[in-house]
Formats: structure tokens, C-alpha cells, sequence
């Protein structure tokens, strides 16, 4: 079974090297790397170019994409059907593709596996902080979609089973990865290994930690493009949209 690594770069020099480690060790060794530079300004392209081995394969973004798009165009780079993402910044147990391939093959009605994860800080030092991950026997897809409790880099996917032309909707800026979980878990059934084999890095520069307003707003948009029931989901949405205000007011978060 062989698996096609995909990691976007977009300014990556503070944490890309050690993420790139950490694919490279990993004990399982049928993959292909998928390096997509989004049009870097920083030592980015450099660092790369450290790393000297044939599985490697680099592109060069003409311009920035958003992420969405950027990862887009990375997956259409892969020969491999079975699909991984790594964010820049975070890292995997060198374990982490060896355990998960081998579930897949013990359990090959699935079609995308997930691990729990481990919070790092800016120096790699874990953070105590329990992980939001979570697995539901039932109605998988409507826990799902009230909240995304799946760590995007912990993730090995079946690309055929995507049920659109897209993988990712190009609407999306900052939920994309969530439009794929959904997309995938209506029709398929998700694999789940209670260990943390992945590390999501916290720091300064998050995407989502300042673009809340975006990611509410884009969350309702997959709300209504995936539920039939309108009339109850709109309630719903009511709901969350009072409660994220609260949290707003009180400065909880």
C-alpha cells in the first residue's frame, strides 16, 4: 500500500525542517512527499533543498493560492490513492503511517483513518491540554457536523471515494478540511486509533485563531450545503450563533 504525502509550505522556515524529519523517519517507508511551495518569500525553498531523497517531489506555486486551493492542486500531483496531509508546522511519531496502514489492511471497508493527537508549543515542548478528537459509532456524520473534533494532519484518506469533481470546495478558505471530512463520512465509515501519533503544533501564527469570524460564517455555509432538514438546522445555527457571542462578550474562549 503506498501513500502520497502531501505538506503546503507557505513561509514554513520556523517549523518546515522538523516536519519534514518526521515524514522521513517515519518506519514506514511506501510513500511518495508532496512538497507544494505557495509562493514563499522566506528560506522555505532552502530548507527543502536539504533534503536529498528520490521520493521527494517539489512544486512551485506561480502565486499564492489559499490553502484550499494550494492542496488542490498538491493532491492532483499524487500517483497514490491513499492521500496524508501534514501541515507545516506540526509533526508525526515516527510510528504513525506504520500503525495506520496497518489497520487499513485489517479493516479495508474504511475509507480514512484518524489519530488522536498531542499539542506541542513553538519549541516542541507538548503542552498539557486534553486533545478535541472524538470517535462516534453512530451518526458519525452529524457529530461531525456540529463540531470537527478530526486533526486534519492525522489523517490517511481514499481519494476515490470523494464524491465530487473538487476535493475541496473553492469557496472555502478556512474549512476546507472539514468539507472533505463531511463529504467522505455521509457515504463511507472512518477508522479511528486512540493513540497520539500526531503533534499540532499552537502558535501565534494559527490560521484559524484569528479569522473566527470566517470560520463561523463558513461553518454555516457547510451546514446548509449538507443538510436536508433546513428548518431544524437553521435553529440550530441560531443557537451556536448566540452562544459564540456570549463567549465573544465574556471573553471565553
Amino acid at each position: 500500500m503506498y501513500i502520497s504525502i502531501i505538506v503546503n509550505c507557505y513561509n514554513s522556515e520556523k517549523f518546515l525542517k522538523e516536519c519534514l524529519n518526521s515524514i522521513l523517519s517515519q518506519s514506514y517507508k511506501k510513500f511518495e512527499l508532496i512538497i507544494w511551495d505557495n509562493y514563499s518569500s522566506d528560506s522555505t525553498k532552502e530548507i527543502i533543498n536539504l533534503f536529498n531523497d528520490e521520493r521527494i517531489k517539489i512544486f512551485n506555486s506561480e502565486k499564492n493560492y489559499g490553502l484550499g486551493k494550494a492542496r488542490e492542486l498538491a493532491v492532483k500531483k499524487a500517483k497514490n490513492n491513499w492521500v496524508a496531509f501534514l501541515d507545516s508546522d506540526d509533526v508525526w511519531e515516527s510510528s504513525k503511517l506504520q500503525k495506520q496502514v496497518s489497520y487499513l489492511q485489517e479493516n479495508k471497508e474504511k475509507s480514512l483513518i484518524y489519530t488522536d493527537f498531542k499539542y506541542i508549543d513553538e519549541k516542541s515542548n507538548k503542552i498539557d491540554k486534553n486533545s478535541y478528537t472524538e470517535f462516534y459509532n453512530n451518526n458519525f456524520f452529524e457529530k461531525l457536523l456540529k463540531k470537527n473534533f478530526i486533526c486534519f494532519s492525522s489523517i490517511i484518506f481514499d481519494k476515490k471515494k470523494i464524491m465530487t469533481k473538487n476535493i475541496f470546495d473553492p469557496i472555502l478558505r478556512n474549512a476546507e478540511d472539514l468539507d472533505l471530512l463531511l463529504n467522505l463520512s455521509r457515504n463511507n465509515t472512518f477508522g479511528y486509533l486512540k493513540e497520539k501519533l500526531t503533534y499540532y503544533r499552537v502558535h501565534k501564527n494559527n490560521l484559524t485563531k484569528f479569522q473566527t469570524k470566517r470560520s463561523f460564517a463558513e461553518w454555516q455555509y457547510l451546514v446548509f450545503k449538507y443538510c436536508k432538514n433546513k428548518k431544524k438546522i437553521k435553529n440550530y445555527i441560531k443557537k451556536k450563533y448566540i452562544f459564540e457571542k456570549f463567549k465573544k462578550k465574556l471573553n471565553i474562549f
